[in-house]
């Protein structure tokens, strides 16, 4: 790249991620290239752009990275308008990120109500299910074909599904405590109207501090196992870290303190009784029982049809 991109591209492509990162999307320079690629070529190997850079003029090279930027911003503006994303801490992948950038210059960043319903179900889904953990460069190139072929998102949604054989989300696959499932958590959970338990602040991925429910302390001194602990429903979400003195307490002392409707809306099951430190395992099932079903409630609502 430093041998055959002009410097006056360098030097753009990096203020731009200066750019980025202090609006706190710090995001590997490659996700750039490759958007540039899919935008220039059409296609999503990142070898591809050997051949741009050998052979494109500069003129036609700022001009694509223009386009790139434009549809980059475009991406950003719609994650946080329909999902609170405000930055990238909670992305499993960045390069899920590619074909939308991309699909979204074919559509010259037209798209419908249900165009972009449809494209963040897409993300949700692709996120979650690993697209791209594999071999990226050929599943992108996938992907980036597709969307140019038809125009449309129908193929890549069969891409994926050819991968993974279904895209529902099932009891199993929300365990643990992956970045795929706290971007699902959060999305859903604000979709609910989640705010800070003791602030009131609505939730946003710019403030969000995690809070163990069933404290980690108290949870280590009975022996529960450090992935239990740590499971993704255990975990609330904050806009400030938890006083000290509610960090040492069992949640049967203080959620009863909480607002109904703010437990309701991260999913907290109101039954007193599984709140009780014995029952630790119990709380984990039924509140990823009702989380499980919420989520697919939500893509649902995104258009998902029923498996």
């Amino acid at each position: 790249l430093a041998i055959k991109i002009p410097y006056e591209f360098k030097k753009n492509l990096y203020d731009y991620l200066s750019e980025l990162e202090d609006n706190r999307w710090e995001l590997d320079v490659s996700i750039l290239i490759r958007s540039l690629v899919g935008i220039a070529t059409n296609q999503g190997r990142l070898q591809y752009f050997r051949s741009i850079a050998e052979k494109i003029s500069k003129d036609d090279l700022n001009r694509f990275w223009e386009i790139t930027k434009e549809n980059l911003n475009h991406m950003i503006r719609i994650l946080d308008e329909n999902f609170g994303i405000k930055d990238s801490s909670l992305l499993p992948s960045e390069v899920v990120l590619v074909p939308i950038v991309v699909y979204l210059r074919q559509k010259n960043g037209r798209l419908s109500t249900d165009e972009i319903k449809k494209l963040m179900l897409w993300f949700l889904l692709a996120s979650v299910w690993g697209r791209y953990s594999g071999p990226t460069d050929t599943r992108l190139d996938e992907d980036i074909k597709s969307i140019v072929k038809t125009n449309t998102l129908d193929e890549l949604f069969r891409n994926l599904r050819n991968q993974v054989g279904r895209l529902k989300i099932s009891m199993d696959d929300f365990k643990g405590s992956g970045l795929d499932k706290k971007l699902l958590l959060y999305v859903v959970a604000r979709k609910m109207g989640a705010v800070d338990w003791f602030k009131g602040h609505k939730i946003t991925t710019t403030d969000i501090q995690e809070h163990h429910i069933f404290p980690r302390s108290l949870l280590k001194k009975k022996g529960i196992n450090v992935d239990l602990i740590n499971d993704i429903s255990n975990i609330a979400f904050l806009t400030e870290k938890a006083n000290k003195s509610i960090l040492n307490k069992e949640p049967i002392e203080y959620l009863s303190e909480i607002d109904e409707e703010k437990l309701k809306n991260q999913f907290v099951p109101l039954d007193r009784e599984l709140w009780k430190i014995e029952n630790f395992e119990k709380f984990l099932e039924e509140r990823r029982k009702i989380i499980v079903e919420k989520i697919n409630e939500y893509l649902q609502s995104l258009g998902l049809e029923d498996e």
